[in-house]
Order: structure tokens, then sequence, then C-alpha cells
């Protein structure tokens, strides 16, 4: 399997959106938007940490591209994949690459999607924590 994304990698490249997680999660003044913060700043040594010894909750999938195509505005570039899980179910994701491998993405090819749980400052209706699912690495087949 090819290593086509690390969030790790994409986050030095691009440190700047580090920077605005991180604001976001500490302003007060927007308590509806942003991570809480549970695990550490997002980016930070100590977030890193939380995430190398699994104490950020982590969970994988795997399966087959079934499809590539565009979704939203980018009429030229292909950005979505269906995703056929061993269950024979279908989900649907973007598509990740940190290099300019974005054509590895195939219909037939295996996929490991590797993804780290965060909650939100904002709560549901009834009061339940708002935990979203992120993508950390993945893994497509040569």
């Amino acid at each position: 399997m090819y290593y086509i994304y690390s969030l790790k990698k994409h986050l030095e490249d691009y440190p700047e959106e580090v920077i605005l997680v991180q604001k976001m999660t500490l302003n007060d003044k927007k308590p509806f938007l942003g991570m809480k913060g549970k695990y550490g700043l997002y980016g930070s040594n100590e977030w890193w940490g939380n995430m190398n010894n699994k104490t950020i909750p982590q969970k994988m999938i795997q399966g087959i591209i079934t499809k590539v195509y565009t979704t939203g505005w980018e009429e030229f570039k292909k950005n979505t994949i269906d995703i056929m899980l061993n269950d024979k179910s279908i989900i649907v994701e973007g598509m990740y690459c940190n290099n300019n491998d974005i054509n590895m993405y195939k219909v037939g090819k295996k996929i490991e999607i590797y993804y780290f749980s965060e909650e939100q400052k904002m709560k549901r209706d009834n009061g339940k924590n708002i935990i979203l699912d992120y993508i950390l690495d993945v893994y497509i087949e040569r």
C-alpha cells in the first residue's frame, strides 16, 4: 500500500492551518465553533503525543474504490470517491494526497483510511457532545 496522505505532513506544509484551528478552539466568543481541545490544542506536541499513544480515539476503514467523481464547485477536478467496505456498504469520502498523486485514486484499488475523533465545542440540542471524525492517514493500492 502506498502512503498517499499524512495529516502530519499536511500540517507541516500548511502551519497556518494549525494556528487557525487553535485560535478557534481558544476563542470563547465563538462557543459553537471549533474543537473543544480535550486532548490538547490541535497540532501541538501534546496533541500529537495523545494521537501517538492512542488517547485520541481512532478508527480505520478499508475497502475498494468503486467510483471517482467530482462534487461541489470543482468542475474539472475529481475530488470524491465511493468506497465499498467489507460489509458491502458504500461510504463517500474526499480525495486526500500530500503530493501530486491524485491520479492514484482509481476504481478497483484498495484503500485504507485512518480517522481520529474530536469533540466539538458545540453540543446537540439534547445536550450531548458532537464528535466528528477527521482523516489522519490514507493508504492506497499501487
